[in-house]
């Protein structure tokens, strides 16, 4: 799932709507135009976003060509897996001053066993955060559900899901999900993910918080190395499958900044 050395989010997707995305305002729209960021002295830049369509990529309204690479997610050891794109999935791409794609990887922001569905609200819950669904395309992508899911009444209290969505926080400054998609998570990964910005940090009992749900520090590997953890800084978090249990602090086992 993570890149611990050369992914970065240089172009993190900000939108807003119900809630207010990444402290922004007004309605979603995706730029007609993209100019691409500063080349690195290797001559090559990041954009961070959403899956929008194909026909090349096309990420946020970008279009990307990726003729040459394959999307791959990569794991807490390193390895990378072959990955299939799909509409609504978060994407880091790697690319040239041309607008070629040279790495793909596919990261989610949450990966977890569902603990709540409100129909009403259209929201559901999975590992504390509270992920809502997006029909109004004027506040951002719509919500895509991939097999066996067409809808969020079609998701059960237990499934086991990936989602992929922008993070928001409100005016009270409580994080919120937006989902982009919603699907199954497949068989065979040994971690909970669960990206998000930290609030309510005790740096004595070495616990913080994304969303409701509360994380042990203590033993977790901090990518990179010598990485400083603070309420507001967005990281991503490994826990071993099984250990998460309401009320309690989860350990973490790997915590990367974005």
């Amino acid at each position: 799932m993570f890149k611990f050395t050369t992914l970065s989010f240089l172009a993190t997707v900000c939108v807003a709507g119900m809630l207010s995305a990444c402290g922004g305002g007004g309605g979603y729209s995706s730029p007609a135009v993209y100019t691409p960021p500063p080349p690195t002295a290797s001559g090559n830049a990041t954009i961070s976003g959403t899956v929008t369509g194909f026909g090349s990529l096309i990420v946020d309204g970008k279009r990307i060509d990726n003729h040459a690479v394959a999307a791959g997610k990569e794991h807490e050891d390193g390895t990378v897996v072959a990955v299939e794109l799909k509409l609504g999935q978060h994407v880091d791409v790697q690319h040239d001053d041309n607008l070629v794609a040279k790495q793909i990887r596919v990261i989610s922001e949450v990966e977890g066993r569902v603990e709540k569905i409100d129909l009403v609200a259209g929201s559901l819950t999975v590992l504390g955060q509270s992920i809502f669904i997006n029909a109004d395309a004027t506040l951002g992508p719509v919500t895509v559900f991939g097999g066996p899911y067409t809808k969020l009444a079609d998701v059960k209290l237990d499934d086991v899901v990936e989602i992929h969505a922008l993070i928001k926080t409100d005016a009270a400054g409580k994080s919120n999900m937006q989902a982009t998609r919603i699907e199954q998570e497949e068989a065979g990964e040994a971690y909970n993910r669960v990206h998000g910005i930290i609030s309510e940090i005790s740096t004595t009992a070495h616990t913080f918080k994304l969303g409701a749900l509360l994380i042990d520090y203590t033993d977790a590997k901090l990518l990179p190395a010598g990485a400083v953890l603070a309420n507001g800084v967005e990281v991503h978090v490994s826990v071993p499958l099984g250990t998460v249990s309401t009320g309690t602090a989860i350990k973490a086992k790997f915590i990367k900044l974005s």
